[in-house]
């Protein structure tokens, strides 16, 4: 048996409407032929008087119209009844699927099962004529537009769309939807059956950021058994970290006789935040952020949210400037006394984990090992 196209799927509908309605008008057809020719006859058999026949001929007339009044409203109550049943339990079908599933045309949510309006937070009678731009991340709105557009139009379309849907709440969600084009009333629609990839999502940052971390760990590793001089040592430590470990920016820096953190060597500074910013070691507000309390606590220090922590007032500005939104400060030992501080910058509050934390503290261990070879 030959596999059927799409177009002979949309025949078959088209045929079967077409010899229901036939079957209709020739019920119609032949009734009404019998009815005229076979009143006619009876009229005639009954009586010869042209009066009585004319009276009759309106009356018969009258109830012509009421039988076929009467059949008409059966025939399209049973199809209509059939057809509402029909939607009735398709749309139960639909309701009960777990997978969350919606119609649309052009940019507005017709109809969505539970599921769907669950998933954004809103209730079934809520997430009704919501526009995709209410729950769709706008720095995404525009690529989602052209995808729905194309489908819209009967564009080959072949890939799955993701993207960061926005609940209710403003929880930003990693969805991957199936489309599929629709015609609804003759206009163009789709069929959107979304999945939640939040926790997929998640864990595969997870992997790439352990996987990252191993390799990077490797990559210093070999560095330091091969370099011999300190300040290109740390250089390419700085730019492995932002290369490797997909930080912002890295720099190394040592105070000096009069307690200010000079840095002897950084990567990733586009926008020279390092040439106008003070560091120190003493207890004035520049002495307060990560490298100041990493150097005199000789721990590690981690500031995930730069732009609320108030002992990074001194640098706030500048480090919004530059994108900067967590920074963390690692201590660097040479013979059990810290000598130094490698601060690390990201542009993401949820960076530095217990993963994160762990890498760094490794790392620490690391450069202190290295700067042991040296007489300072």
């Amino acid at each position: 048996m030959g596999r059927q196209g799409i177009g002979d799927l949309k025949e078959k509908p088209n045929n079967k409407a077409f010899w229901k309605a036939f079957r209709v008008a020739s019920s119609y057809a032949i009734f009404g032929f019998s009815w005229i020719w076979g009143s006619d006859w009876l009229l005639y058999a009954l009586t010869e008087n042209r009066d009585i026949f004319a009276v009759f001929s309106v009356y018969k007339g009258f109830l012509f119209i009421i039988i076929t009044s009467i059949a008409l409203f059966l025939l399209l109550f049973w199809e209509l009844k059939r057809a509402v049943e029909v939607d009735f339990q398709l749309q139960s079908i639909v309701e009960s699927l777990k997978e969350p599933v919606a119609f649309s045309s052009k940019d507005t949510i017709l109809w969505a099962n539970r599921s769907f309006a669950e998933l954004f937070g809103y209730s079934s009678e809520e997430i009704c004529l919501k526009t995709w731009g209410e729950l769709i991340d706008k720095n995404e709105q525009a690529c989602s537009s052209m995808f729905f557009n194309a489908l819209e139009k009967g564009e080959e379309v072949t890939e799955s769309l993701h993207f960061a849907g926005v609940k209710k709440s403003g929880e930003r969600l990693q969805l991957k939807a199936g489309l599929n084009r629709l015609e609804m009333d003759g206009k163009p629609g789709l069929r959107i059956q979304v999945r939640d990839i939040s926790e997929l999502d998640r864990a595969m940052n997870v992997l790439n950021r352990k996987s990252r971390t191993l390799q990077l760990i490797y990559s210093i590793h070999h560095l330091i058994l091969f370099q011999k001089e300190k300040v290109s040592c740390f250089r390419e430590v700085c730019r492995k970290l932002v290369e490797i470990g997909a930080y912002s920016m890295a720099w190394y820096g040592e105070p000096d006789s009069r307690g200010k953190i000079k840095h002897l060597c950084s990567f990733g500074d586009k926008t020279g935040y390092l040439d106008g910013i003070i560091v120190t070691v003493d207890d004035s507000p520049t002495g307060h952020g990560p490298v100041g309390t990493t150097y005199k606590t000789r721990e590690l220090t981690c500031i995930p949210d730069i732009e609320s922590d108030s002992n990074m007032g001194p640098w706030q500005l500048a480090a919004k400037k530059a994108g900067y939104r967590a920074i963390a400060g690692v201590p660097v030992f040479h013979q059990n006394e810290i000598t130094g501080v490698l601060a690390v910058y990201s542009t993401q509050n949820d960076t530095f984990n217990l993963d994160e934390i762990g890498f760094l503290q490794e790392l620490s261990r690391c450069l202190s090992h290295f700067l042991d070879q040296f007489k300072i």
